[in-house]
């Protein structure tokens, strides 16, 4: 049966998180893949289900419900971000099920139940959302919930833990895996309003010129001098610009400011000792507000102050520090 038909039909729309495992995922350990998915609209036979991974028409699958239990079916239909699911079970099984959403129904005729909930965390309206990884590239992902200081979502991607990433405008990195997906650290604590804005931002690059653009707006910028113009020109700051270093892996974090910067680099003044770090290549976030940050390696070091040259995709990793005087 096709979407559109079981619109047509009587159902009800019932919100249920769930997990299911399509055939051929598997995990580096070669076991199936399960991920988090939750039910839109739902009748005795069949089911929208809103997915991370959507598979494809005919594909087999087995489902857990916290509310329903188990069900094994099959993709009839799809959509982005969704899935009908057909029920296989006896008649004597429909009929049960057909009282419990029956009695589901009744429950739920609050939609706002599951979007706030006694704790922190809650469920955005929309559950889809794009993940931007280390390297730049981006994936789709389903929100499982979210709290003001992280998210649990489910992907077809398994980053490793400590990886540095963001879900639509809010940055953080992997802390844990979760049965059906990740759990999410963000860097700061959100208001909701904001969060529920900047999570659902789908981004399909980082926005880290367009956002340097918003920032060189905002402040008040200087005439540059001819002294500041080397492979490119400069922007110097009135005031120096707060920003953060973080590593690749996402183990260490440094407040700094950035003094001025060129369209391949910037000089930056960190407050606290970068001793014994791994300073390579790292990110440098140029907003905690929005998915903006330059990947980076070291270019020179002089007391506090360090000089950045900013990398592109392909670029090689950085040459060894050399020292300001260098230059």
């Amino acid at each position: 049966m096709s979407v559109e038909k079981f619109l047509k039909q009587r159902a009800v729309k019932i919100i249920v998180d769930g997990s299911y495992t399509l055939p051929n995922w598997y995990d580096a350990q070669g076991r199936l893949r399960t991920f988090a998915c939750r039910t839109k609209r739902v009748s005795p036979f069949r089911m929208i289900v809103d997915v991370p991974v959507v598979g494809k028409i005919g594909d087999r699958l087995t489902s857990y419900f916290e509310e329903f239990g188990r069900f094994e079916g099959s993709i009839t239909d799809t959509m982005s971000g969704s899935f009908l699911f057909e029920l296989e079970m006896t008649r004597a099984m429909r009929e049960k099920f057909a009282d419990k959403l029956t009695w589901i129904e009744k429950r739920q005729k609050d939609p706002s139940v599951l979007e706030v909930r006694d704790n922190p965390r809650f469920v955005p309206s929309n559950p889809h959302a794009v993940l931007t990884l280390a390297d730049g590239s981006t994936r789709g992902c389903f929100l499982i919930d979210v709290s003001l200081s992280g998210a649990a979502v489910s992907s077809e991607v398994q980053p490793p833990i400590g990886m540095p990433l963001a879900v639509g405008a809010c940055i953080g990195r992997v802390v844990r895996y979760l049965p059906n997906g990740f759990a999410i650290k963000f860097v700061e604590t959100y208001k909701q309003k904001d969060l529920v804005r900047l999570i659902s931002r789908k981004t399909r690059e980082p926005q880290s010129a367009s956002a340097e653009a918003d920032w060189s707006r905002s402040r008040r910028l200087p005439t540059m001098t001819g002294q500041e113009r080397r492979s490119s020109s400069r922007i110097r700051f009135e005031q120096p610009m707060p920003a953060q270093l973080m590593a690749i892996d996402g183990t260490w974090w440094r407040e700094c400011t950035m003094d001025h910067v060129s369209e391949n680099g910037a000089r930056l003044t960190v407050g606290a000792s970068m001793e014994g770090l791994n300073l390579v290549e790292f990110f440098l976030l140029l907003s905690s507000k929005g998915l903006a940050y330059r990947r980076c390696k070291l270019a020179w070091v002089n007391g506090d102050r360090i000089g950045v040259t900013f990398l592109r995709r392909g670029k090689t990793p950085a040459k060894p520090p050399r020292s300001e005087t260098a230059v």
